[in-house]
């Protein structure tokens, strides 16, 4: 997604006509950096309203007559999708299916105002970030909560059986249940790049390597010792210079 500015267009999706008004009337009054153009009462007309108006963000309810919001959702191609999505729902348990969908964020009925200030500020920050071309990110769950990952932070992504390990710049680490091939899928990253089955590196971090047998090495800046395997070794050379 480009950089943008000034007021970020938004449509609502929702099959309850009063959440589809409280919302607009909500963002008007909490957030002047949204504006919300059009509602929808259904996801066919949810859909026409994406394709017409190409919004900036869409609020999307998950249960509705006719097709839920995930249902929306698998007629966009994750990495075609030019707006970011924020799930509205009365069910907390929808979290981490709203995460593993590319949700950029989700927020709980009644909306609390706080959040949805907090939620505002986040989407300026991601569609004003001024560091050149955007940061890929991935949105993970872990510890009941969501969290968004940049791929400028990520030191390297190691396989745990069917989970995966994120290291972070900062020393620090998430547990995810996913495995490796699903988060560079979603992650789509230009920087993070896959070495091995069970590794993925952000080269950057790369502090030294050594060929050991047929497989290289790597010893990346927070210690971690990944390997590189003879399928990745010449993309490998490319990647470090």
């Amino acid at each position: 997604m480009l950089k943008k500015s000034g007021q970020y267009k938004a449509i609502v999706i929702d099959d309850e006509t009063l959440d589809r008004k409280l919302i607009r009337e909500l963002v008007s009054q909490y957030s002047k950096d949204i504006l919300i153009v059009h509602d929808y009462p259904d996801i066919v007309q949810g859909e026409a309203g994406i394709r017409a108006l190409n919004p900036d963000i869409v609020f999307l309810d998950i249960n509705m007559p006719g097709g839920n919001g995930f249902d929306l959702l698998d007629r966009f191609s994750r990495h075609h999708r030019d707006f970011l999505l924020v799930f509205i729902t009365g069910h907390e348990e929808y979290g981490i299916r709203a995460v593993k969908a590319g949700a950029f964020d989700y927020l709980l009925k009644p909306i609390d105002i706080d959040e949805l200030i907090t939620l505002s500020e986040k989407i300026v920050d991601y569609f004003e970030a001024d560091s050149g071309p955007s940061d890929a990110f991935i949105s993970v769950f872990t510890n009941r909560e969501r969290e968004i990952l940049t791929e400028s932070d990520i030191v390297c992504i190691e396989a745990n059986g069917s989970y995966s390990r994120i290291y972070l710049m900062d020393g620090s680490d998430r547990l995810v249940s996913k495995n490796v091939t699903q988060l560079m899928i979603e992650l789509n990253s230009h920087r993070i790049k896959r070495v091995h089955r069970s590794f993925a590196v952000n080269p950057s971090f790369v502090k030294s390597y050594r060929v050991s047998g047929g497989e290289f090495d790597i010893e990346l800046s927070n210690g971690v010792l990944a390997k590189v395997s003879r399928k990745y070794k010449k993309d490998f050379k490319e990647y470090v210079g």
